[in-house]
């Protein structure tokens, strides 16, 4: 009898923990905001064989509103768990309701439809995975996701290039920090994606996130990230312009941990 209880105890709250989805949407005369929460371990390769837990993390987010895309991420387990993501699109999209559609990283699919005033819906998904995983012609190869160095993985997604270092590329990060934090990308220049790399290796692959940039964004996107501790980690963002430029900014970044900064300072 014990035994059973136990089970139902242990089913009742895998059930309670699966991924809970919080969406928060705001207008001006300028734009729509809005805010996104996700409740999810992100537990990658490196900490799942260390917990002795199953790999759990998103691959893919999409957001829809008026059959028009307004947020598309592929990201990795170098984003935060629970990850809140900020973002902003033009008001004449917003129509009151917002789809959204997750991948993990078992090709599971979660759909849910926000309706302005009204209670959240999750959908019975009839979306082909392989389809939805097609990129919308934007390559992305399995192998960026395994790569470890910054350069190899900037060529694996855009092929061999000339960077451009311009100011109208805007990254806002804190210089130190803790795990987990998030990065700011802000620009008016004509963008159609950008992607965030890391040089440190505690993890895995080199990339965080990519970004395609929908024609209804305005580019200033909170991204959150976590991060093994490490002095001088290199942040790097690319964005890649709709006349073909690549754009590039480096931001080092100490993340620490215990009672000792990179400088050799207390954090006490």
């Amino acid at each position: 009898m014990k035994k059973y209880l136990l089970s139902i105890l242990l089913i009742t709250s895998q059930l309670f923990a699966r991924e809970t989805v919080q969406l928060k949407v705001k207008q001006n005369n300028e734009f729509t905001q809005v805010k996104l929460m996700i409740k999810t371990p992100m537990r990658g390769e490196k900490v799942a064989n260390r917990k002795k837990l199953e790999q759990d993390y998103i691959t893919r987010i999409i957001l829809e509103s008026n059959q028009h895309v307004i947020f598309n991420a592929f990201t990795s387990s170098n984003i935060s768990r629970n990850p809140y993501f900020k973002f902003q699109f033009k008001n004449n999209i917003y129509d009151g309701n917002i789809k959204f559609i997750m991948v993990d990283n078992n090709n599971k699919i979660t759909e849910k439809l926000f309706i302005k005033n009204k209670k959240s819906n999750t959908l019975n998904t009839t979306i082909d995975s392989n389809e939805l995983l097609k990129n919308d012609g934007f390559l992305i190869s399995k192998k960026l996701w395994k790569l470890t160095n910054i350069n190899e993985a900037i060529k694996e997604l855009y092929g061999k290039v000339e960077f451009t270092y311009e100011d109208a590329l805007a990254v806002n990060l804190p210089r130190s920090t803790e795990n987990f934090f998030s990065i700011n990308i802000k620009s008016d220049l004509n963008i159609e994606s950008i992607a965030i790399f890391h040089n440190n290796h505690t993890y895995t692959a080199s990339t965080i996130a990519v970004l395609k940039i929908p024609a209804s964004a305005i580019v200033n996107y909170d991204i959150p990230i976590q991060m093994p501790h490490g002095c001088d980690i290199n942040i790097v963002v690319v964005a890649k312009g709709k006349d073909g430029t690549i754009y590039r900014k480096d931001n080092l970044i100490d993340v620490f941990g215990g009672d000792i900064g990179c400088d050799g300072s207390s954090m006490q």
